[in-house]
């Protein structure tokens, strides 16, 4: 019997386990917050950048020309302050 096309046999969280759930869950919530930052009416100040600043961002660019998107995103979200919000998304 064949499986009816468009239906998966089972939800990709079933086939890796629970921690890829839960990195699944945590990259839909970032990926929310992101999407409702870019909604927010308000502009908030963007605060001075450090070399600590610069060192992270650069890190970010690098993990994005890894493909590890997961840290580049993370990297950016950590200094989300000190990027202006036109930039940022």
């Amino acid at each position: 019997m064949r499986r009816p096309r468009g239906r998966p046999c089972a939800t990709a969280w079933m086939v890796r386990g629970a921690d890829s759930r839960d990195d699944e869950v945590a990259r839909a919530n970032g990926i929310s917050g992101d999407l409702y930052s870019l909604t927010e009416s308000a502009t908030w100040p963007v605060l001075q950048q450090t070399d600590e600043v610069q060192a992270d961002l650069k890190a970010a660019l690098e993990a994005r020309d890894r493909r590890d998107f997961d840290r580049a995103l993370e990297l950016v979200r950590n200094r989300s302050s000190c990027i202006d919000p036109a930039v940022l998304s």
